[in-house]
C-alpha cells in the first residue's frame, strides 16, 4: 500500500478498504474455519466481525508490512477470544441439573455422597478437558 492509499485508508475510504479486503478474503475465510469448524453460519458472521474490527483497527496499520499479514493478526486475535469467551461460557453451564439424588440408593449416606462426589468430580474434570480442547477438535 502506498502513502497515499495508507493516509486514504486510514481515513476510511470504503472503495480503498474493499479494493485491499477482497484479495485476502478466502485466506481469512480459511483461516476463520479453523477455528469454528463446520458451522458456515458462525464462520459467515465471524467473517463479518474480523471485516468491522480491521476497519476500526485500520489507523493501527502503518504500512511497514504486507497488509494481509496484517489482516490475519488481527483475525487470529479476534478468532482466539471467541474462542476464550466461547470457553468461558461453557464452563459456567451446568452439566448436571440441581443435585444429584442419593436418596434412592441402598448404601449409607456417607457412600452415597462419596460417591456422588466422585461423579461430579469426575463430570467437571471431563467438562474441562473438552473446552480445552481446540474448538475444531471438540467435533465428533
Amino acid at each position: 500500500m502506498h502513502a497515499s492509499e495508507l493516509e486514504l485508508f486510514h481515513a476510511g475510504d470504503g472503495r480503498l478498504f474493499g479494493t485491499h479486503i477482497v484479495p485476502v478474503e478466502s485466506a481469512l475465510r480459511r483461516q476463520i474455519r479453523g477455528f469454528v469448524g463446520v458451522d458456515r453460519d458462525a464462520a459467515d458472521d465471524l467473517f463479518q466481525d474480523v471485516c468491522i474490527k480491521i476497519f476500526e483497527r485500520r489507523q493501527e496499520y502503518r504500512g511497514d508490512g504486507p497488509f494481509s499479514a496484517w489482516c490475519y493478526r488481527v483475525c487470529t486475535t479476534l478468532c482466539l477470544d471467541r474462542a476464550r469467551q466461547a470457553a468461558r461460557t461453557q464452563r459456567r453451564l451446568p452439566l448436571v441439573e440441581g443435585e444429584l439424588d442419593t436418596t434412592a440408593d441402598s448404601r449409607s449416606e456417607a457412600d452415597r455422597t462419596r460417591t456422588a462426589e466422585t461423579y461430579q468430580a469426575r463430570l467437571e474434570a471431563v467438562t474441562n478437558a473438552v473446552v480445552a480442547l481446540a474448538p475444531r477438535k471438540r467435533l465428533i
